[in-house]
């Protein structure tokens, strides 16, 4: 079992790399209020975890991560097509990164939708 100062140390590694990372996407498109839905990130965890849940996957989900490890792959994919889409040979601009990272965004957080919608209600027997 960890220590508290084990926990504090790492909540205070995990929030400095949120921050880099938060700085990073922001000087990418090159607008101070980005965040994780602009580029189609948070629509793609979203994705990834849903199909795991709906194929039940439970604890064993990608490589033995359960959910967590298939959202990551899906937040994975989505940033690699968000990036891939708009630079084909091209360069790529802010605006088009973008433009990609919200369309994407919003086509996975449909098909999201269709996954988790139809889906059974858990019960608690």
């Amino acid at each position: 079992m960890a220590t508290a100062g084990a926990r504090a140390l790492l909540a205070a590694l995990v929030g400095a790399g949120l921050g880099v990372v938060g700085t990073a996407v922001q000087a990418l498109v090159r607008n101070p209020l980005a965040d994780p839905y602009l580029l189609g990130n948070l629509h793609g965890a979203s994705l990834g975890g849903g199909a795991a849940d709906r194929a039940g996957a439970g604890a064993g989900g990608v490589l033995g991560m359960g959910l967590s490890g298939a959202a990551f792959a899906g937040r994975c994919g989505s940033f690699v097509l968000v990036c891939w889409w708009p630079g084909r040979g091209r360069q790529v601009l802010p605006l088009r990164l973008v433009l990609a990272g919200v369309a994407i965004g919003q086509f996975l957080s449909g098909f999201t939708s269709y996954l988790v919608l139809p889906a059974p209600a858990a019960t608690n027997s």
